[in-house]
């Protein structure tokens, strides 16, 4: 019998997913907190159950880059599971968040026996792909605030698209990373963004999804 066996057999897939016990633990970090860093041996996979955390790469020239985020439902760290030996990135938390950890192997053993499970899983590692590519196209094409915008709008919804009250709180420097621009432009296109009513801040960022989408089709 594998290593997630008897747990499988009890919970079933969704509580193997949802739910701490063998091969998988459960964690909070404070904002701020290195999960793991850049480099480090990976062997396991995260699930984050709340909260938003960052993936960022730093180049052999000392640049930084944000390449990715993960909110509420949504897996980092999978890279794990297709041999790759070390951490290609670095998860850090932008705010309090409770995550569960599970163990490759344990999580290897789920998505063997479990069709449910693996669909599940796949679907949702699927749906973090196309919004990355997005991204990605985002970077090569849209300028520095139709590129904000979306990061906005991306922010203000959880992985199954419930619209949050506020995003977290983000400093304007991280969002330069996000958007690969200066702080000084992302404090000049937010104060734009307030202007027209597509954010307000209360001190946290609310955004206004139909001004924001409409101004994104524009």
């Amino acid at each position: 019998m594998g290593p997630a066996a008897s747990t499988y057999n009890t919970l079933g897939s969704s509580g193997f997913l949802l739910t701490s016990g063998a091969g998988r633990t459960t964690a909070e970090y404070t904002r701020g907190s290195i999960i793991y860093a850049q480099g480090d041996y990976a062997s396991t996979v995260f699930l984050v159950q709340e909260g938003r955390v960052v993936l960022n790469v730093v180049s052999p020239c000392g640049k930084e880059a944000i390449v990715g985020m993960a909110g509420p439902g949504e897996f980092f760290g999978e890279g794990c599971i297709f041999e790759e030996d070390r951490r290609a990135s670095s998860a850090v938390a932008l705010e309090r968040s409770l995550l569960l950890r599970f163990e490759k192997q344990d999580l290897k053993y789920v998505l063997r026996h479990s069709s449910d499970f693996c669909e599940t899983f796949l679907h949702r590692i699927v749906q973090q792909k196309k919004e990355l590519e997005e991204a990605l196209a985002d970077q090569l094409f849209s300028s520095s605030q139709r590129r904000l915008a979306r990061i906005l709008l991306v922010l203000s919804r959880d992985a199954t698209g419930t619209e949050l009250t506020s995003i977290p709180r983000l400093s304007q420097t991280t969002l330069a990373a996000m958007v690969g621009t200066t702080r000084s432009r992302i404090s000049y296109f937010l104060g734009q963004f307030r202007k027209l009513g597509l954010i307000a801040s209360t001190p946290e960022i609310r955004v206004n999804r139909a001004r924001m989408a409409a101004m994104l089709r524009g």
